[in-house]
């Protein structure tokens, strides 16, 4: 099939569209909740300013769709095709940064706070990963300015460092802070990252308005831009909590006034799914059926959840598209089964209620 002939045949659905070059190598992948909609675009001459646009036209070639029944399947679909294929038309595209994480030295008396690009089994905490490193370090600048950590010494003598006289650092230098003190900070900025609580954020907004009521319009900048840097890393949090609490989920989404879809996910592989007609009729007996089904693929195991850089994106996918108001998509978390034995009897309760 030749590609003008693909492009008339593409279909009004969700999917993943693969763009190719003259070697038949994949330059792009995308997703679409509408794939005929969303690819003739690309066969139109885009801007001449727009470079990026312009090499991707005149680089296609051909492609090939995968369609979905669902937008979120076609998301997940379209992050581990990228991360598969690592498209370079991706990469110019997006231009993504790379993960990093805020690693935190437990292992000292006065624990330090910084960024690095892995884990390690040594001790100190680890937060994230979070996806964009500029925006990281400026969230790490505004702690570090707050809690005034920034030492360049740490070695406690008669003399302190240049930063102490700059008001960035706390007396670590001097001696002049005890270690239980610091370590109550240090707890603060703890559970600032784990998202279980907005203390640090809330005294930021409390400033900032004290400096706009004061006329004060330069530090009320500098404090509204480390609000917006801190707060990336609140819902990263969010994400993260969600990841952990949410290793097994039944999801429903009416598809059309016909058809509906079931997705049984464990972390973020799709284990079990199902498209099929709920008839109001034969309501009862349809989601038996399928409580039966879905019973039978549940994992002996939960996956256990592992936040690594590969697997990040996918949850991101999960959670924002689970928590987008306009889908009409529920989900049920088995973890809110408490003791309740789970059988085929008990999904059958949970799917009437999702339907």
């Amino acid at each position: 099939m030749t590609l003008k002939e693909k492009l008339k045949s593409l279909p009004s659905c969700p999917g993943v569209y693969l763009m190719k070059g003259s070697d038949q190598n994949i330059i792009y992948v995308g997703k679409s909740k509408n794939l005929k909609s969303r690819v003739t675009t690309y066969f139109h001459s885009p801007d001449p300013d727009d470079k990026k646009a312009m090499k991707l036209y005149h680089s296609i070639k051909d492609l090939d769709i995968i369609t979905t029944d669902t937008e979120l399947e076609a998301l997940l679909l379209e992050c581990r095709l990228i991360h598969k294929y690592k498209p370079w038309c991706n990469r110019l595209m997006k231009n993504p940064d790379s993960y990093v994480y805020l690693k935190l030295t437990m292992a000292e008396d006065y624990p330090d706070l910084f960024l690095c690009d892995e884990t390690k089994e040594d001790g100190s905490l680890y937060f994230g990963p979070y996806h964009k490193r500029s925006t990281t370090q400026h969230a790490l600048d505004a702690i570090r300015d707050l809690y005034k950590m920034a030492c360049t010494k740490n070695n406690r003598k008669s003399t302190s460092c240049i930063n102490y006289s700059l008001g960035k650092c706390n007396g670590i230098c001097l001696g002049k802070i005890s270690i239980e003190l610091y370590r109550k900070q240090i707890q603060e900025i703890i559970d600032f990252l784990m998202g279980t609580t907005t203390t640090l954020l809330n005294g930021l907004e409390e400033k900032m308005s004290e400096a706009s009521a004061a006329f004060e319009f330069e530090q009320a900048a500098k404090l509204r831009n480390q609000i917006a840097a801190l707060s990336t890393l609140t819902r990263q949090a969010k994400l993260i909590s969600f990841a952990s609490s949410h290793p097994l989920l039944l999801v429903a989404e009416t598809l059309s006034l016909e058809y509906s879809k079931v997705l049984l996910l464990n972390g973020t592989a799709i284990i079990f799914e199902k498209k099929f007609v709920l008839d109001p009729k034969l309501k009862s007996s349809t989601l038996k059926k399928i409580a039966a089904d879905v019973f039978d693929s549940l994992p002996k195991e939960e996956k256990k959840v592992q936040l690594s850089k590969q697997e990040i994106d996918e949850f991101h996918i999960i959670f924002s598209y689970l928590d987008n108001q306009q889908n009409d998509c529920r989900y049920y978390n088995f973890k809110d089964l408490e003791d309740e034995a789970l059988n085929a009897r008990v999904l059958y309760k949970i799917l009437k209620g999702l339907f």
